[in-house]
């Protein structure tokens, strides 16, 4: 029989495979890259559209605005570089004011929790590598009513807890558990059929072996009386709970998203968090729109901090101290610019969640190819044309100053500006010009453009 009918030489065949299984990898890992970029994506746009809303809401009761309606749109500096974690995948955007609101606020509340609660997980895990040790968490609650307003519920709730903890039979019970530490305190509060829920989560680091059933039933009792003495009331069954987490390790997880993480929660029993009012208030739902002003209005006027660790806890377990500023502001070191936004591209890119979103989930997954071309779509979308320094509308006609000295919006950086009288004219130049540049991360590393090469910031359309 004839060679040639033998079918494949085997080391054709095995080339064949092996091209087949390069390129089964990286359709499979560009599928992994979508998959987890869509994730991003889906988790951003609805933190900006939940930011916009609440933004909308404060300036109603606030029209002069402050940093809570300036947080993460106005400028602190000539330009908005977009930050990224390489190790944890996160990309943000950096050079804005923030408000540093580790309740209310959509864009840095997740940035803040997720901090505090590595650090309350790092202090479990330190504790609970003594076998001797074990963990507990209490609940403190109160009843209420629709009828509740919350400022005045809140005045008689922080006075109980006040009274509750400086009790020295408080004290003593504390001490039997075998807490070498005062207690770490989380606050949540819920908007539910009763009205206002608000409640503390309580850590205790301490030994195990103690009578808990007894500890538990005498600080029920002590928590009720002190709801008594401010004109509250409390139920012996629910008021007070204490939970031992060290007989279910998995348990461990819950305590710091319950104590680090517990205003991005979802509610229990039909409880509405801040974050879930706000998504209702978009819908179109006034009445919760309402709930979250008068929330804001309480938390505005009084700073109380959702999370208070005891006094040298941190420094028992040897975690360093990191400021709420800090945490948004990412000066971690951890964090390197990814790109560069001039001021014109972020004033049209600010008020988009969609696109916003879209960016930092491109980021996030280090896919650079579609950040560029999504970018530079977005400029050609928008129309965004230098004119003497200033960002205007592209007219239908060719500018007639192509040779004028422009900043490229993309990166921020002096150089001339190309243009052509018909936009498919200007897209070839754009492909063949631009984006080799932008792909070798030439604007991520803070380098200028080349002179001569056209603007992505001058799309001109017809």
């Amino acid at each position: 029989m004839c060679k040639n009918e033998s079918g494949p030489y085997p080391a054709t065949d095995s080339r064949a495979k092996s091209k087949k299984h390069d390129i089964d990898t990286i359709l499979g890992h560009f599928d992994l890259v979508k998959a987890e970029s869509e994730k991003i994506f889906e988790n951003l746009s609805t933190m900006f559209r939940l930011h916009d809303e609440a933004r909308r809401l404060v300036r109603e009761i606030i029209p002069a605005g402050n940093n809570y309606t300036k947080c993460n749109v106005c400028r602190i500096s000539a330009d908005v570089p977009i930050v990224r974690n390489a190790e944890h995948r996160r990309a943000y955007y950096n050079n804005l004011v923030h408000c540093s609101s580790p309740m209310l606020c959509p864009v840095c509340s997740p940035r803040i929790s997720s901090r505090r609660s590595e650090e309350i997980a790092l202090s479990v895990k330190s504790w609970l590598s003594d076998p001797a040790h074990t963990v507990y968490m209490i609940t403190l609650t109160a009843s209420h009513t629709l009828s509740d307003t919350l400022s005045d519920f809140m005045q008689k709730f922080l006075k109980s807890r006040e009274i509750f903890w400086a009790h020295r039979s408080v004290k003593d019970l504390l001490r039997e558990m075998g807490s070498p530490l005062g207690p770490l305190r989380s606050f949540e509060i819920l908007w539910g059929k009763n009205g206002w829920h608000p409640h503390f989560h309580v850590l205790v680091w301490g030994c195990s072996g103690v009578d808990l059933e007894k500890i538990s039933g005498s600080l029920k009792r002590l928590w009720l009386r002190c709801l008594r003495l401010t004109g509250l009331s409390g139920n012996i069954q629910h008021g007070l709970n204490v939970i031992e987490a060290r007989s279910v390790q998995d348990y461990l997880t819950k305590i710091s998203l319950e104590i680090g993480l517990s205003m991005n929660k979802t509610g229990r029993s039909g409880g509405l968090t801040p974050f879930q009012l706000l998504g209702k208030s978009r819908e179109g739902d006034t009445m919760a729109g309402k709930r979250f002003q008068e929330l804001y209005w309480y938390f505005h006027e009084n700073r109380l901090h959702p999370l208070r660790w005891p006094n040298g806890g941190k420094r028992f377990f040897g975690i360093g101290e990191v400021s709420d500023d800090d945490i948004c502001n990412s000066r971690d070191d951890d964090y390197k610019i990814y790109f560069r936004l001039a001021p014109e591209l972020w004033s049209a890119l600010r008020g988009d969640a969609e696109s916003k979103a879209t960016l930092l989930s491109l980021a996030s997954v280090d896919d650079r190819r579609g950040f560029i071309d999504f970018l530079v779509h977005f400029v050609k979308r928008k129309g965004i044309n230098y004119v003497s320094g200033t960002t205007e509308k592209a007219s239908g006609r060719a500018s007639s100053d192509a040779g004028r000295i422009s900043t490229c919006t993309m990166c921020n950086s002096p150089r001339r500006r190309v243009v052509g009288d018909r936009y498919k004219e200007y897209a070839s130049l754009l492909r063949k010009a631009v984006l080799p540049s932008l792909r070798s991360a030439v604007h991520a590393s803070g380098a200028t453009c080349r002179p001569g090469r056209p603007s992505p910031g001058s799309v001109l359309r017809r």
